[in-house]
């Protein structure tokens, strides 16, 4: 979470002011952020709506379908990324598709 909160005000602009979801003009951008700081990037898509409360309560478990990975990768999660730079998304990186 350290490595989040030390950045978290860039982030938060970058999402408000730069980053953009696709559309039908463009395909939007990719950000790829470090895998470690998943846990403020779901925060943040928590309080978009993207996540619900039960994903919240599931991190780190892959229940049923419902949890959230630590390291994720898109077939787990298709609306919120994109393209694992790892195998199996065990990666560093991680894409995340603004909403």
């Amino acid at each position: 979470m350290a490595s989040f909160q030390s950045s978290a005000t860039i982030y938060d602009v970058c999402f408000n002011h730069f980053f953009r979801a696709r559309n039908e003009q463009d395909g939007g951008d990719l950000v790829y952020f470090q895998g470690h700081i998943s846990p403020g990037v779901y925060a943040r898509a928590f309080l978009e709506g993207r996540l619900t409360q039960e994903q919240l309560d599931n991190f780190r478990q892959e229940v049923h379908g419902n949890g959230l990975s630590s390291y994720p990768h898109p077939k787990l999660m298709p609306g919120i990324l994109a393209v694992p730079d790892r195998i199996y998304g065990s990666g560093s990186d991680w894409c995340y598709l603004p909403g």
